[in-house]
């Protein structure tokens, strides 16, 4: 990958699949992997490769052996058994029902687009002539033809 420093913070990556612009002040990259996961990007290790940043500065704290640490840092307890299970009758909820609606008679009435070919009428035709405003029973072309 190419990479062409703009300014103090920002750099231009350019590869095979695609190009992208790093900010590294704000930790930012325009293919935005580096913004949703919170870890580097190819575009961003390239870039703070030639700033000469370590790679472990660029993962967000959530990743870090520290965080992951003082995260089990507290006891955890194993949960009984069910049979042990100390359960106050009175603390149980109430069933909840569903509210109270009145059907209305007749269908239902959807709210929906209409298709592309949906909201126009369809102009009858002739199977004789082709023309519009007339069927093969009253076609003046075959009023000609059964004289003949």
């Amino acid at each position: 990958m190419n990479v062409k420093q703009l300014n103090q913070f920002e750099y231009e990556v350019t590869g095979k699949e695609n190009d992208a612009i790093i900010d590294l002040g704000q930790r930012q990259c325009s293919c935005r992997v580096f913004d949703l996961d919170q870890l580097p990007c190819v575009h961003a290790l390239s870039s703070y490769e030639q700033a000469g940043i370590e790679v472990y500065d660029l993962c967000s704290n959530y990743y870090k052996l520290e965080t992951w640490a003082l995260a089990y840092v507290d006891t955890i307890y194993p949960v009984p058994q069910q049979e042990d299970w100390d359960i106050n009758e009175v603390k149980v909820l109430p069933k909840v029902l569903p509210p109270n609606v009145q059907i209305k008679r007749g269908r239902a009435k959807l709210k929906r687009i209409p298709s592309v070919g949906e909201g126009k009428k369809w102009i009858k035709r002739c199977g004789l002539c082709e023309q519009p405003g007339h069927s093969k029973k009253t076609c003046p072309l075959r009023a000609t033809t059964s004289k003949l």
